[in-house]
């Protein structure tokens, strides 16, 4: 507090008129280095359902009747060297 403000209340003033913060900043020169990791693009679409995001999971080979957990790994191990 040497200023007589809480360094949130410098940084929200700071903030606030858009200064960089410190560590995008060059030691040695003061020059910003890198831009904001926030992206100024924002997806917005007039007619609802126009942009769709979906995430996929793919999932592992199990065999029947369970994988590792259930026969060990050693029998996993048997398997693969009779398959492969």
């Amino acid at each position: 507090m040497r200023f007589g403000m809480l360094p949130r209340t410098v940084s929200r003033i700071l903030t606030g008129h858009r200064m960089p913060r410190l560590w995008d900043l060059g030691p040695m020169t003061g020059q910003l280095l890198r831009a904001s990791k926030r992206t100024t693009i924002c997806y917005e679409r007039d007619p609802p359902g126009e942009l769709v995001h979906m995430d996929v999971k793919k999932l592992g080979r199990i065999p029947d009747g369970g994988g590792w957990r259930v026969h060990g790994r050693a029998a996993m191990q048997a398997v693969k060297g009779l398959c492969g």
